[in-house]
Formats: C-alpha cells, structure tokens, sequence
C-alpha cells in the first residue's frame, strides 16, 4: 500500500499451531459387574461392565472401544470370573497416546442351597421259605427325594446293602445314615432317612411227619430179665434229621418171664426243636418185648407117697406126693398146680393105690 515502493516481493516461511497429545499415562480402571444367586437348578448369567474411574478427566468412554464378551453364565454352586483382559479394550482417541487399561476382577457366585433335603432310603426286602440254603436281599430303593433339583446321582454309597440267612427268622440289612454321603455342593444340608428292610425266612408249613418205630426183640424164655431199648425213625422231608427233635421218654422195656412188654412210647415224649418247621407230627409204631415159652419137653416125676401100716382094725390113710424129678432146672413145684386127691386109706389087709392122674397136674 506504500506507493513509494514500486516493486515489492513477499516470501513465506511457513509456521503454524502444534497441539501434541498428552503423553502421561491415562488410566482407565475398568470393574466387571458382578451377581450372587443362590442355586435353583437354572442358568445364571452377570454381563457387562463398569468404568469405575478414568485418572484424566479429559478421557471418556467414548474414547476407547470394546471388543471382549463381558458375560459369564453358569447354574451349579461356586464362582464364574468373566476374565476380561485389558486386550479387550482399544483406545480410539489420538489425542491420549499413554492410555492403560486397568481390570477390577468381577464375575457369577452362585451359593449353594441350605433348604433341607431329605433322602429317603428303602433297604429292599426278600421272603423265602425255608430250604436249607442260604438266601439273601440285596440293594435299597430311593423311595423319595424331597428337593426334585436333587438327584440320585448326588449322592455316594461306601455301606453294603445285603443281608443273608438259612435258617427261619428275620434278618435286618442294618444300613445307616452314615453309609450315605453327599457329593453335590449345590446343597449343604442333606438328611439321609432310611427305612428297614431286610430278609424273612419263613418255615416250612407243610407237614413233616416223623415215623418213630420201637425198637422190638424176641427171646425165649431163660429164667434171666431180657431187655430192648430204643427206636428208628423214618422223616417225610429231607431236610428235617434226627437232629431236629427232642426226646423225653424212656425208650426201654424189660421182662423175664413169657409174655408181651410193650415199650409204650407216646407222641408227646418228642418235641420238634427246629423253628423252619411249623407242623411236624410224630406217629409211633408200636414195639416192645417178646419172650416166647420153652417149647423143650419138661418132665415132672411125681412119686406118690406111701405107707405100711400092720391091721389093727382101725382105718389107716396115707396122703400126699413127692416131686422127686424135674428134667429142667428153671421149671420148679412152684410152676404147676395139683387138683386130683393125693389119698388113700383103708382098713383090711391089702394095697390101696393113690390113684394120682398125670391130669391132676396143670
């Protein structure tokens, strides 16, 4: 503008504004939101984040970008992290060339349930009737569980669910609470109620019948006592033995003289001691002693007495005999009887037989 000057020449040097970013460090502290549920069986998820600080107030979320999952999901007991990593996080403002992303650990608790669950437990059970062989029940049934969330898979067994017998009776299997364990965190507060089970052993109750036979023997007569003792028994079931009874008798009889003795035992001398048998019967079949006659020939000699008398006028009698013999020295005077009349008298010179008979004799 300065007419003086005709001839003017500009030459620019360039120059300008610099605005440098912020070079110290920006620390944005980010915390994971967290949840606590209390265990139901279904699926618990905690998501996002929260940006807890930013140590420059210049920063804001907006500078900086997202690029993780910030979700964690689970349904039993214990703790879900939702491990965000500062690698997810991406700073998108030039103007911050220091920025640090700092992460506050969050995530999912889910506790366990102390509502009561109550298991019931069922030992099986068997019948049998008694047959001489050992018999056993096995196992339990969950009959009922009170929480449908619990399951029989929750659990652990370390007991042994059996019971074994032979004989009549009942035999209890004996679980307890303590051969139940719970293996499931979910629930802290399991009872475990058993009900008894176990093994029967019925008896038998068909008849058994026992057939106890007297003993019997057969001598003839010797003048000394003969004696027979004892019994045989025939049962109608295998199973049943000698052993099974009692005896409370008196199984012996004896005789010397001819003639029958029965041993006469009875029904109520045995008594069954064997409970896997309800209905045993005795029946006896009779036996005893027998001793036969001596069939040898036996001779008596029978000597009439005598007399000699010289006449005198008056009646004279001579009476009565002498066994003078007997073949057999068990038979004896005392073993006969006499009926005839062992007399004979008279007056006048003569012999007057007895006239004894060998009839008179018996």
């Amino acid at each position: 503008k300065n007419a003086n000057f005709s001839n003017v020449r500009f030459v620019i040097e360039d120059g300008g504004l610099t605005i440098n970013p912020v070079t110290s460090e920006i620390v944005v502290t980010i915390t994971e939101n967290s949840a606590t549920h209390t265990y139901d069986g279904t699926e618990k998820t905690v998501t996002g984040y929260t940006v807890t600080n930013i140590s420059n107030t210049l920063y804001s979320e907006s500078d900086f970008a997202f690029n993780g999952t910030a979700s964690v999901s689970g349904t039993s007991e214990g703790f879900y992290p939702m491990t965000l990593t500062a690698s997810d996080f991406e700073n998108k403002n030039e103007n911050f060339t220091n920025v640090t992303f700092k992460i506050v650990d969050g995530g999912l608790t889910i506790n366990p349930t102390d509502a009561e669950v109550i298991v019931t437990i069922t030992e099986n059970s068997a019948t049998y009737t008694y047959d001489g062989t050992e018999k056993t029940a096995t196992g339990y049934t969950v009959t009922s569980i009170s929480n449908p969330l619990y399951t029989v898979n929750d659990f652990a067994f370390s007991g042994t669910a059996s019971a074994s017998g032979t004989n009549e009776g009942f035999y209890p299997m004996q679980l307890t609470v303590n051969d139940f364990r719970n293996t499931n965190g979910n629930f802290t507060n399991v009872a475990f109620v058993i009900v008894d089970g176990g093994l029967t052993i019925n008896p038998v109750s068909d008849k058994v019948t026992v057939t106890i036979t007297e003993n019997s023997a057969t001598h003839t007569y010797d003048g000394t006592e003969k004696t027979v003792t004892g019994y045989t028994t025939s049962i109608s079931n295998p199973l049943y033995t000698v052993d099974d009874f009692a005896f409370n008798g008196t199984a012996s009889v004896s005789g010397m003289n001819e003639g029958f003795y029965p041993m006469t035992l009875a029904a109520s001398d045995f008594r069954n001691t064997n409970t896997n048998f309800a209905n045993v019967e005795f029946v006896i079949v009779d036996g005893g002693l027998t001793i036969n006659p001596i069939t040898d020939e036996v001779t008596v000699t029978i000597t009439e007495n005598s007399a000699t008398h010289t006449y005198d006028g008056t009646e004279k009698t001579v009476t009565g005999y002498t066994v003078t013999s007997i073949s057999n020295g068990l038979y004896t005077a005392s073993d006969f009887t006499f009926s005839g009349t062992a007399s004979a008298s008279g007056t006048k010179a003569d012999f007057y037989p007895c006239l004894l008979y060998t009839s008179d004799a018996a």
